[in-house]
């Protein structure tokens, strides 16, 4: 199975648009340890890295490192469309590099199945998500939000390429519309088959456009996902809307004690 990391080492080419973490150097290091993490779990054959900057990168550091553990590593780098992905968001520029990332990998080509995450940080629990039935789509969805998982998921290649290339012509951030919500209307609309998650990502990193901490309330969430709180089902929303407010409260109240 491949494994496909998307990434923006140097932000200021897009005018930083809706991010928090903006230092080039800085991302970059971020992306090599997260590449070499991934490595290191020695779960994929092949290792995708799609960067749409155009930034320096050690290309022979990360293919020597991949080697010592018998795994390919490739880096794509593409030219996407600047003035559409700051007039649209980085939800655009993501869509992007994962539909030219597929096209253009060579490693790809050979694969049926691709997992998807976010190149900046790494998932703690990949073995336990992506392990088993690799066969299958996966997401983790919220009902009540209209809003599918994107910081990572595993889907069938060409039946990316049919449904979800038209995701980046969807998002439009100005609108609240991020690749999230274009990827759940997409799963909806065309009734594409998958299964849920049975574990929540325990996210190591900090999410660049909030600048808090992935991880935070995982345990919490994690209980969630077991009870299929994360599943496409319209009982969700019912639950989301009027017991979820309830349970907040009544934790709050337990944390001030």
């Amino acid at each position: 199975m491949l494994l496909l990391l998307t990434g923006t080492i140097d932000p200021s080419v897009f005018n930083n648009t809706n991010v928090k973490i903006t230092v080039a150097n800085e991302r970059l290091k971020q992306y090599v340890n997260s590449i070499k993490k991934y490595i290191d779990t020695e779960l994929f054959l092949n290792v995708v890295f799609v960067e749409n900057s155009g930034a320096e990168f050690p290309l022979e550091e990360i293919q020597s490192y991949a080697r010592q553990k018998n795994q390919n590593f490739e880096l794509v780098q593409i030219k996407t469309d600047v003035a559409k992905t700051i007039k649209f968001g980085k939800s655009y520029g993501e869509a992007d590099c994962i539909e030219q990332g597929l096209l253009k990998s060579k490693l790809a080509q050979n694969e049926e199945f691709f997992v998807k995450c976010t190149g900046r940080v790494f998932v703690k629990n990949i073995k336990k998500l992506c392990g088993k039935n690799q066969n299958v789509n996966k997401f983790l969805f919220r009902d009540d939000m209209d809003w599918c998982y994107t910081l990572i998921f595993q889907m069938n290649i060409e039946e990316y390429k049919k449904h979800f290339f038209r995701s980046k012509e969807i998002c439009d951030e100005r609108k609240g519309i991020d690749i999230e919500k274009s990827f759940y209307k997409i799963i909806i609309e065309d009734d594409i088959k998958f299964k849920c998650f049975r574990s929540y990502p325990n996210v190591e990193g900090v999410c660049g456009t909030t600048g808090t901490m992935y991880n935070e309330k995982y345990i919490m969430k994690n209980f969630f996902t077991k009870l299929g709180l994360f599943s496409h089902n319209p009982l969700n929303k019912f639950i989301y809307k009027t017991c979820a407010p309830t349970f907040l409260k009544v934790r709050a109240m337990f944390k001030r004690k």
